[in-house]
């Protein structure tokens, strides 16, 4: 890893932005000239993730006109190692995440960053702050439905595990309180980083300020990179951070943790009692064991589906 520090920020700069870079040389100068002229005073940090087109050659032919600081990855790493590698020498009292591609407009970081300046001077506790695509408008019109749908449920599944909603868990713009970023002690290499970063914002009791912002997404064939298998991992990390600790984090959790077989027995016992109601409403002629119930149907599936949403409460909230 070579790095380039010509222009130093001093220690306690407003705004640091990471900016990970994988081959997005078409995009990469735009989004540079944009975040510079949007925000003169940043600390612009652009991380390249061992790209194999010119996008290397682009950010350093600009290091100099636009005062950034280099960070050259020889192999790739993904989107989690590129963050990280930024966040070690970023010097912001905050720090967000800019992609190297055009779907988000840097414009939208001046309203966020001013959000997040007077929240920590009006209010003295720690919170994170994210710019949502979907917090007043639904599917960008150009947007893929899947991707699309694929956030929806992230959110659900994030709703349903931790019991805290967000409009759109997978924004880039995620803007934070260095030091809380670092407390957190990310090990995330893919795009899997922001389920990581909200799971353990949930954890932590962190209030989350959602923003709306605007969006132009691209298709896969001008260069879009997350896919089904990240779908899968940002799936995964959800369930992971919810029932194990990172012993290399400082995160705590102060919530007790469910048993997981209490969990499992209610669930069960629910889904029992109302396939037990169900049987005894359409079976012509009444089934052995529905029949020997002597409650009525209605309140035996009344029953099960208390049993089952008493185990997501446990689930979710304990």
């Amino acid at each position: 890893m070579s790095m380039s520090d010509e222009f130093q920020f001093g220690k306690g700069a407003g705004l640091s932005v990471i900016v990970p870079c994988f081959n997005e040389a078409q995009t990469v100068e735009t989004i540079l000239r944009s975040l510079r002229r949007t925000l003169p005073d940043a600390e612009v940090i652009v991380v390249d993730d061992g790209s194999t087109d010119q996008s290397q050659a682009v950010v350093e032919s600009l290091a100099d006109e636009l005062e950034l600081r280099l960070v050259n990855r020889e192999q790739n790493g993904g989107k989690g190692v590129a963050v990280r590698d930024g966040l070690q020498i970023a010097t912001g009292q905050f720090v967000v995440i800019q992609d190297a591609d055009l779907e988000y407009d840097p414009s939208d970081l001046v309203a966020l960053y001013r959000t997040a300046s007077e929240a920590s001077v009006d209010d003295h506790s720690t919170s994170a702050f994210y710019g949502s695509r979907y917090l007043v408008s639904g599917k960008a019109p150009e947007g893929n439905l899947a991707a699309y749908w694929a956030t929806r449920l992230i959110a659900f599944a994030g709703w349903v595990l931790f019991g805290r909603w967000l409009s759109d868990p997978l924004t880039c713009y995620k803007l934070f309180p260095t030091d809380l970023l670092r407390q957190m002690k990310l090990t995330s290499s893919g795009f899997e980083l922001c389920t990581e970063m909200n799971t353990k914002l949930f954890r932590m009791g962190i209030p989350i300020v959602e923003s709306p912002i605007s969006y132009q997404p691209r298709s896969f064939d001008e260069g879009k990179k997350i896919g089904a298998k990240d779908f899968v991992r940002l799936m995964a990390t959800l369930v992971r951070h919810r029932f194990s600790s990172d012993p290399q984090s400082d995160v705590s959790d102060e919530r007790p943790q469910a048993n997981p077989l209490y969990i499992i027995t209610r669930l069960g016992i629910g889904a029992l009692l109302m396939f037990a109601g169900l049987a005894k409403i359409t079976a012509g002629d009444p089934m052995l064991v529905a029949s020997q119930w002597i409650m009525p149907s209605g309140l035996v599936i009344a029953w099960g589906a208390f049993e089952c949403l008493l185990g997501w409460i446990t689930l979710a909230f304990v």
